[in-house]
């Protein structure tokens, strides 16, 4: 059976991997909007657009919009949302109505969030990564008092219906869906607990081999060492993190080298949006390197990887890993020596 048409909007390779999981698990056939800031969509829309469950793609310019010039900041203040609206009208032609109350949004503290909150529109949020709403606040260094429902000022932005309200403040969102409800940063009454896990153990094994073809174009080089690490890089300087990519390289291989020193072989698995590039310290480290346009809950899909330790300084992404013996996150602490 064929569910109701579902629209997921998708701005990065774990935000498409998740829809297409859902679609598979769902039996659902569905479309999709694609903003250009997902690395290396151009690719995946080549794979993904002959699958079955794949109706209509849509694809718009998502990071321009911070270019929007304004007169003056009169002319910001009283005339944003018409710039904002005009833009999204203008990149995308969409029409929403006809999804009612099936939109699914992966992000909705960037210009498509805004949208739909400037027009009135309903939407589903997923958390935008792996338990995003229990660090996000850290990560981006946001006040609680533009998250918090309860505060005077989203309040009165709800109440006035006035302003951005992302992170699932306004009134417009239905649902918003998180893989676990322990420790979240947000409160609210209307969060749902879908686990990852139970999505990825629903598929079966010639869904996740259809999964692992969208992503992995080629074979995984494993070492089979006596020590093994995977590392998993962050955007460290593109989140604002840090001060520019060279500082992040700094930490990077200050890690590899300590952990060679311990003995070590480790292989780098770069974030998707990370713009560092690892090839001279894969040469000088003896280092082993994973395609960083492969989401990397989805090498769980390839029987033949598997480490020691998995290591990050916060990223979520080795939480879902079934491939290590052992998970280690640096933490906050350690971003906080070289800030």
């Amino acid at each position: 059976k064929v569910n109701k048409m579902k629209v997921y909007c998708c701005f990065s390779l774990y935000n498409l991997y998740i829809a297409v999981a859902k679609a598979m698990v769902q039996n659902e056939k569905i479309d999709l909007v694609i903003g250009s800031q997902m690395p290396d969509y151009k690719n995946k829309i080549e794979t993904i657009k002959s699958l079955d469950f794949i109706n209509d793609i849509y694809v718009f310019d998502s990071v321009d919009y911070k270019n929007i010039k304004y007169k003056n900041t009169f002319d910001k203040i009283v005339n944003r949302k018409n710039y904002e609206n005009k833009y999204i009208n203008t990149k995308l032609k969409i029409d929403w109505t006809k999804y009612k109350d099936n939109i699914f949004l992966f992000n909705d503290f960037e210009i498509l969030g805004w949208y739909f909150v400037n027009n009135q529109i309903r939407y589903h949020l997923i958390e935008d990564g792996l338990n995003f709403f229990k660090y996000f606040n850290k990560y981006y260094q946001v006040n609680k008092v533009d998250y918090d429902i309860n505060s005077l000022k989203v309040r009165l932005k709800n109440k006035l219906n006035i302003g951005h309200r992302a992170f699932g403040t306004n009134q417009y969102v239905i649902d918003i869906e998180v893989n676990d409800k322990n420790g979240l940063a947000i409160d609210r009454e209307n969060i749902i607990e879908i686990p990852r896990k139970g999505i990825n153990d629903k598929l079966t094994l010639q869904q996740k081999k259809l999964i692992y073809g969208i992503f992995c174009k080629q074979k995984i080089i494993n070492n089979n060492c006596n020590k093994t690490l995977l590392l998993c890089t962050q955007p460290l300087s593109e989140d604002g993190q840090l001060q520019n990519l060279e500082q992040q390289m700094q930490i990077y291989e200050d890690i590899i080298k300590e952990y060679t020193g311990m003995g070590y072989t480790i292989t780098i698995k770069p974030h998707p949006r990370d713009k560092v590039d690892y090839s001279n310290l894969c040469e000088k480290y003896n280092c082993l390197y994973i395609d960083k346009y492969i989401p990397t809950e989805v090498l769980n899909y390839d029987d033949s990887v598997f480490y020691d330790l998995a290591l990050s300084i916060t990223t979520t992404a080795i939480e879902t890993l079934e491939f290590v013996r052992e998970r280690k996150y640096l933490g906050f602490e350690f971003l906080g020596r070289y800030k």
